[in-house]
């Protein structure tokens, strides 16, 4: 009898070997769902200070895109590098929101504040909405020898 295997031994060897598959199941499931929700909001973080960085450190191109704001490659609201100019600005605020959403090269909504630290508003471009997925950069920079915080937020 030695060689044989008891069924009771047999079905606890089951049920424990059962129990570790489902374990790791679980284990691999909850890992999977948490690498895809980082590297959503890891792409969505970069983006955001790409944008930023954009806004507040180029003028954008062309050169003179407050001509033709429709037909501008990229968005950039500075004369020189932390220096925003209000035409720019102004070009921006008026510019429909699906076309600076395409020319900002984004698939995020987006929002941009700029704003005194005292909290007085000089523009709100975009969308505000609640959402639970977002990143926001704020940038310091100057408008009319004004000191403003530039804060450009995405989100799903």
């Amino acid at each position: 009898m030695a060689g044989q295997a008891i069924p009771i031994d047999f079905a606890a060897g089951l049920f424990i070997f059962l129990l570790v598959i489902a374990y790791f199941l679980i284990q691999w499931d909850l890992f999977t769902s948490k690498f895809v929700e980082f590297s959503i909001s890891g792409g969505m973080d970069t983006r955001v200070i790409d944008i930023s960085e954009m806004l507040v450190h180029t003028g954008g191109q062309p050169e003179n895109w407050t001509n033709a704001p429709l037909s501008a490659q990229s968005i950039g609201l500075a004369s020189k590098q932390n220096l925003l100019d209000w035409n720019r600005v102004a070009a921006f605020s008026a510019m429909p929101y699906a076309n600076a959403k395409q020319i900002l090269g984004t698939d995020y909504d987006f929002l941009v504040i700029i704003e005194t630290p005292e909290g007085a508003r000089y523009a709100t471009i975009g969308l505000d909405e609640n959402s639970t997925r977002a990143a926001e950069v704020t940038r310091v920079a100057v408008l009319n020898d004004t000191i403003v915080r530039v804060r450009v937020r995405l989100y799903d």
